[in-house]
């Protein structure tokens, strides 16, 4: 079953890839063709489309989380904090930034930071609930 998943996306990157270059400005075919291009194990060719995405809406968080998520898991959590707090400027109020800040706070070894991050998430949380 995972098998067929894998064919899947490796026949549908190239067309996505296709789609997103003829429609420049479909900020979906961009954040598709990212994560696609990472399943794939390109991670710089994932974060180029990503990147791509992120200058299609300026206001959109998204790829630039997405963006965050793959320098972590790439090991390098210095880039990971430059895009989450990029994320963080487009979406303020969004308790889900927090919440990745603080995990890549505690890879960096800055517990304290890690800490208030995800109190800042709970109380935006709270907030959202609560209006």
């Amino acid at each position: 079953m995972k098998y067929e998943s894998e064919i899947r996306k490796a026949t549908a990157l190239p067309a996505v890839a296709d789609y997103a270059a003829a429609h420049w400005w479909h900020l979906d075919s961009w954040v598709t063709l990212g994560h696609l291009r990472y399943s794939a194990g390109e991670p710089d060719a994932a974060i180029a489309a990503l990147r791509a995405a992120s200058r299609l809406d300026i206001y959109d968080a998204a790829p630039l989380t997405d963006i965050a998520r793959i320098e972590l898991e790439r090991g390098r959590p210095e880039a990971a904090l430059a895009q989450q707090r990029e994320a963080m400027r487009r979406e303020p109020d969004q308790p889900s930034h927090y919440l990745m800040l603080g995990s890549i706070l505690e890879k960096l070894g800055r517990p304290a930071e890690a800490a208030a991050a995800l109190q800042k998430a709970a109380a935006l949380a709270a907030e959202a609930r609560s209006s």
